[in-house]
């Protein structure tokens, strides 16, 4: 980091948005050509905080569009408070909305000393109204500098602080940890659990039940690939009757949400899609008609906003134990 003339809190958020339909190979090979880092456009003067927001859509081609602003809302506005002195700035990420992974408490990120970067990666799955849920997804690369706003600030630094929660979207992978201490060289769409780092800053992978779990690289690209197979298949509309049901008793929540798009599902697999699936998968058989509100869990918040819209005419009555 160069020598600071003035020290303030410059925050850079990148973002890449994607529907569900751009869940492929092919759009994550795009998503893959969106810069990690910009150059800082001019920034309001005499602020002490200054935020540039950065937008790749899908829906755009992923060409990215920016805003710049300052001041409190705005940190706000791309999720983070800040509790900043003259000598160092305390970061927290605040609660998410998104429907996945559904943070509902702040955290702290990491304490920046002037001089000092630290960068937070992070993915989410949103969900649109509850009673038309439509499904989107968003990787995000924050990078935080208690430093003077120079146009390079974040193009050629290595973060002194750096903190990865990104999960995996689609379903459930083992983490990686690569033994020479890099960051693990994938895309958002394909990373496991968050990591923390040990004081020698190597990656450390927290599992449950104390369990730690390193796998190659190759084997991910592999099980993605079989992933985004498995997918497609659940579109096939001349799928046979039982590899639904084995797809559906997969326990993958992307397969699942295709499963439910099927036009030809019979009760016993829309009652077995219900009960395996998760409020998205069950909200978008009532969205259908497929399911009717008294056939669905009343203790489940989202599904119970979903079930009091109207729903389309039904499909099938299924009373599910």
């Amino acid at each position: 980091m160069s020598s600071i003339l003035v020290a303030v809190l410059v925050v850079q958020r990148v973002r890449a948005r994607w529907g569900a339909h751009a869940r492929g190979a092919t759009h994550a090979v795009r998503r893959r050509s969106v810069a990690e880092a910009y150059e800082l456009p001019p920034l309001p003067a005499g602020e002490t905080v200054v935020v540039h927001d950065v937008l790749a859509d899908e829906a755009a081609g992923y060409r990215p569009a920016s805003s710049v602003g300052s001041g409190v809302h705005a940190l706000q506005a791309v999720g983070l408070h800040v509790d900043l002195t003259a000598d160092h700035a305390v970061i927290e990420r605040l609660p998410a909305g998104a429907a996945y992974p559904a943070w509902r408490t702040s955290y702290r990120l990491f304490t920046l000393q002037p001089g000092q970067y630290g960068r937070y990666l992070a993915n989410f799955r949103f969900t649109g109204r509850t009673c038309a849920p439509r499904w989107y997804y968003e990787a995000w690369t924050v990078r935080v500098a208690f430093a003077s706003p120079l146009p390079d600030l974040f193009l050629n630094a290595v973060a002194d602080r750096d903190v990865d929660q990104r999960v995996h979207l689609y379903g459930v992978l083992p983490a990686v940890r690569q033994d020479n201490g890099q960051h693990d060289a994938l895309t958002s769409d394909h990373l496991a659990e968050p990591r923390r780092f040990s004081p020698t800053g190597a990656p450390m992978t927290s599992h449950p039940r104390g369990r730690r779990t390193e796998q190659p690289a190759g084997a991910l690209a592999e099980e993605e690939r079989l992933r985004e197979l498995r997918s497609g298949l659940a579109r096939n509309p001349a799928l046979p009757a039982s590899l639904v049901e084995q797809l559906t008793a997969r326990g993958e929540a992307s397969v699942w949400l295709e499963l439910a798009d099927r036009d030809d599902l019979s009760g016993d697999q829309i009652r077995l899609l219900a009960r395996r699936g998760d409020a998205q998968v069950v909200i978008r058989l009532l969205s259908r008609g497929l399911l009717s509100p008294d056939e669905v869990d009343r203790l489940d918040p989202p599904v119970v906003i979903a079930s009091s819209a109207k729903p389309a005419e039904s499909k099938a009555r299924l009373s599910l134990p």
